[in-house]
């Protein structure tokens, strides 16, 4: 508890973040709603699950594996790019940069890569991938839905978007410098079966609270209970900061557009 507290009295985003938050008091009322818990729980489901699977050193090898195809940081790049774009029409864009972001980050960390350009590229191209297909994001299935669209014609209507997106992010990528990496040896998936497969399992359980297949409160208590059991120093190593930071931003935004001025305004 110690360390988590110290890491967030270090948080430099959560004390700009709070400070916005406090100040628009005197803009606004916030709404009794006006954070969207069901957003905060899948954050941090999906963050335990991550941290899991990061002790376990699976994401080292995944990465490692990644690296292995690749020479060049634009390649490396251009890769975790591709795999942001493809798996956020599936997975939404949400799982996919979540997913995705704690590889890049180890993967800029062994190769001493400059990690802003990949990381935008990342969360660009998820939100780019997951606007192609009806689930790939919340606003795509709202809009599918209420206008009853089939999906030859929501397919017709994100094609070009899908086009273009792949284009300009392509072209995007070549901003990063071709520098040759240093391949390391491919590292098997270290031999915890048992605790890989648990993690793996919860990992497939919060996705489906993520989908509303199961309820997103339930699953959630699940997932840092078993995280808990797990590997207590996971559920330590969530980056909270980052759900404090939400919440704050999630009431400014509640109370600027409860603003008398601002709603007369619209």
């Amino acid at each position: 508890m110690q360390d988590i507290g110290q890491r967030l009295l270090h948080d430099k985003i959560l004390g700009i973040a709070l400070g916005a938050a406090l100040l628009s008091l005197f803009v606004g009322r916030p709404t009794a709603d006006a954070v969207d818990w069901s957003t905060i729980l899948a954050l941090l489901a999906l963050m335990i699950c991550v941290q899991l699977l990061n002790r376990l050193q699976v994401l080292d090898a995944l990465s490692n594996r990644l690296l292995a195809v690749t020479s060049t940081q634009r390649q490396v790049v251009q890769l975790f790019t591709g795999l942001a774009f493809t798996g956020a029409m599936v997975l939404t864009n949400d799982v996919t940069i979540l997913t995705l972001l704690p590889m890049l980050v180890l993967v800029a960390r062994q190769q001493k890569m400059a990690l802003a350009l990949p990381a935008v590229l990342v969360v660009m191209a998820a939100n780019l991938g997951s606007a192609f297909t009806p689930f790939g994001n919340p606003q795509n299935l709202y809009l599918f839905a209420h206008y009853q669209l089939s999906a030859g014609a929501f397919f017709r209507l994100s094609s070009p978007l899908l086009v273009g997106g792949v284009l300009v992010m392509l072209g995007l990528t070549y901003l990063a410098r071709p520098r040759p990496i240093v391949t390391p040896p491919v590292r098997q998936i270290p031999d915890h079966p048992v605790a890989i497969s648990l993690a793996l399992g919860l990992f497939g359980l919060v996705l489906l609270g993520v989908f509303r297949v199961l309820p997103l409160g339930w699953v959630t208590l699940v997932a840092v209970i078993g995280g808990l059991l797990l590997d207590r120093r996971a559920v330590q190593r969530v980056d909270y900061g980052l759900l404090l930071t939400f919440i704050c931003f999630f009431i400014l935004v509640s109370a600027i557009s409860h603003n008398p001025q601002v709603i007369a305004g619209m």
